[in-house]
């Protein structure tokens, strides 16, 4: 889904928001993570319920020397994207517990930190018989349910300005570790088999990623 098909729905559910009733709409400028850096708007549905959709812009982050088994990666984690959450506030105040969606831009890209030798499935090879290492990262599912547990309210009544954070987790579904290598090992059975098995070790059935998400909201 194009960036700018994104701010269009969120920027349709501002409008209809907005229109609907001018009091109990915020925007809440936030940094994130999968969701990315972008905007949020709040629409207070009753005391103790919010609906939020936000846009993330999309963009890249590197995080370096990320060990996989015995290798360090330096991994370029894609962010950015849609989200959309019902935030429930049980005490009619700050504490609120979210569900919702996340999408996940995939696949994250791998490169194998430069050394004399790599270990792949618990046998050691020299680096210039592995070649160049890199891979990716790819997740099941691009639309993520995700829930969240968090603090701030940017619609509470009679409150304009408000801190909103939330943590938690996002079911991403299958991820698939894979892995490319352009040296003469590639050729050879044994390292062809200890290539796969560390790519199938690595990969897994279901897992969830952590979501977290900061801001300042304002309310109109």
């Amino acid at each position: 889904m194009k960036t700018s098909r994104l701010i269009s729905i969120v920027a349709m559910v501002a409008g209809a928001c907005g229109s609907a009733h001018a009091e109990g709409v915020a925007v809440t400028p936030n940094l994130g993570m999968p969701t990315g850096n972008g905007v949020d708007i709040t629409y207070r549905l009753s005391p103790r319920f919010n609906v939020r959709a936000g846009v993330g812009i999309p963009a890249s982050i590197a995080a370096k020397n990320i060990e996989f088994g015995d290798v360090k990666y330096d991994i370029t984690i894609k962010t950015g994207g849609i989200n959309v959450f019902l935030d429930w506030h049980p005490l009619a105040g700050n504490l609120h517990v979210s569900g919702g969606i996340v999408t996940m831009r995939t696949p994250w890209a791998l490169k194998a930190t430069s050394v004399s030798s790599y270990t792949i499935n618990g046998t050691p090879y020299a680096a210039a018989d592995v070649g160049r290492l890199t891979g990716e990262i790819g997740f099941g599912k691009t639309i993520a349910p995700a829930i969240l547990v968090g603090w701030g309210n940017g619609v509470r009544p009679g409150k304009k300005w408000g801190v909103v954070f939330d943590m938690g987790l996002a079911y991403v579904g299958k991820k698939d570790f894979r892995l490319q290598a352009d040296g003469p090992l590639m050729g050879d059975p044994e390292f062809i088999h200890d290539f796969e098995e560390e790519q199938r070790f690595h990969s897994a059935d279901s897992i969830f990623t952590p979501v977290l998400k900061i801001g300042a909201s304002y309310q109109f």
